[in-house]
């Protein structure tokens, strides 16, 4: 499952912003593509890859404002690529559960702690929005912070199952 690899790059390219201005010089399409030509070669194997691989190609789409537009996290189409890189995890991290039990553990732990994130980020605006400003922003400032770090745990899980993963030859059907 070596193609698993250039999934693993474009969760990195994905997750890390290298901005000069406005111009994100490591592009979100850019690992959207490369996890969706990663996922191709798998889909016969499981209806999780193709699952992802749909995802993943629709996050080239919707990621495209990011390239150039430094605002474009705090918007709420970022939300919808949030959606759609939850929509690449859970189910490669099911289908590689499927394949390989031994990796079945990491698997499980990555995609609950990522449909994790992905809740309380879509609950986080509506219910803390409203305690912006003034002293309020000093307290939610560490529970940011406690998400930030969760959901770069989960990236790293996620990366780290697909590494390994990639390891190992598909079994045979």
């Amino acid at each position: 499952m070596r193609s698993l690899r250039w999934v693993a790059l474009g969760m990195v390219l994905v997750v890390l912003d290298f901005r000069i201005d406005a111009l994100d010089l490591l592009p979100d399409p850019l690992g959207y593509a490369a996890m969706t030509f990663g996922l191709v070669p798998l889909t016969s194997r499981h209806r999780g890859f193709l699952i992802a691989a749909v995802a993943a190609a629709a996050g080239v789409l919707a990621s495209l404002p990011d390239v150039t537009d430094p605002t474009f996290a705090e918007s709420w189409w970022a939300a919808i690529t949030g959606v759609l890189q939850t929509l690449v995890v859970v189910p490669t991290c099911v289908a590689v559960a499927a394949l390989l039990p031994a990796e079945a553990g990491l698997a499980r732990a990555v995609w609950v702690g990522d449909l994790m994130v992905l809740g309380v980020s879509l609950l986080a605006e509506p219910v803390l929005g409203p305690l912006r400003g003034g002293a309020a922003d000093d307290l939610l400032a560490p529970l940011v912070l406690v998400l930030v770090g969760f959901a770069l745990l989960v990236v790293a899980g996620f990366v780290w199952l697909l590494v390994r993963a990639a390891r190992s030859p598909l079994p045979q059907r």
